[in-house]
């Protein structure tokens, strides 16, 4: 094995506590920041700054969309980049303006080690980024969506990964503690597609990211006007 690559998680249970111990073994090797993605995804960018066409990467994008997300993660605690579907719905523009705030990152996630790391993990067998992301939103710690690039997969339940423990049943379950765990941000709905197999029908959660995050800023913003009256 290259010496520049390093086997993490091997006894780990589910992919919540593998994520948790890479981020523990970035705290370990004194990283500030790492990134982490699904081991099957496709990567587009943008044709231009005037089209929303997508055309297929080359190593310069992916290199360039690294130290976008390095750069993004200096100011926001957490960075993902888009998915495929729904990626045109910004409009056309510069990978510095294709942003969007506050919203559902998946696939493709970076976070702030020390931020990571105070959160609390494996509350959810699956679907464990929603709460990661869901606990970040409502302490107020914002996050960003990159445009410029896309992800995509070939289909929801592919071989591998959390697919081997990943049932009807654990994911209902995971959706109902979810919004136990965020009400009154998630609901459950019902979700069908043709690409998701066995999960083509299943239980799934609608979550009001945006209002989750309000919900944190307020607080803030409420703890810092406790202290500078404490101060005085």
């Amino acid at each position: 094995m290259p010496p520049d690559i390093t086997l993490v998680g091997l006894n780990a249970r589910g992919i919540a506590q593998t994520r948790q111990l890479i981020g523990m073994h970035c705290q370990k090797l004194g990283v500030d920041t790492f990134v982490m993605l699904d081991d099957d995804l496709k990567f587009i960018r943008r044709k231009d700054p005037s089209d929303t066409k997508l055309i297929s990467v080359e190593e310069d994008d992916m290199s360039q969309m690294f130290t976008m997300v390095r750069r993004m993660l200096s100011s926001h605690c957490h960075v993902g980049v888009s998915a495929r579907q729904g990626n045109n719905n910004v409009g056309a523009g510069s990978a510095d303006l294709l942003i969007e705030r506050n919203t559902r990152l998946l696939r493709v996630l970076a976070y702030r080690v020390k931020d990571f790391l105070n959160l609390e993990h494996g509350r959810v067998d699956i679907m464990e980024d929603f709460d990661i992301t869901l606990q970040l939103l409502r302490q107020g710690k914002g996050n960003v969506n990159l445009y410029w690039w896309a992800q995509d997969q070939d289909q929801t339940q592919a071989p591998g990964g959390c697919s081997e423990y990943r049932t009807q049943l654990v994911h209902a379950k995971s959706a109902t503690k979810l919004c136990e765990l965020h009400y009154p941000f998630v609901k459950l709905v019902k979700k069908e597609n043709k690409t998701g197999g066995e999960f083509g029908h299943r239980t799934e959660v609608r979550i009001q990211w945006k209002s989750a995050f309000e919900e944190g800023r307020i607080k803030n913003v409420h703890r810092d006007r406790e202290l500078d009256q404490r101060a005085i």
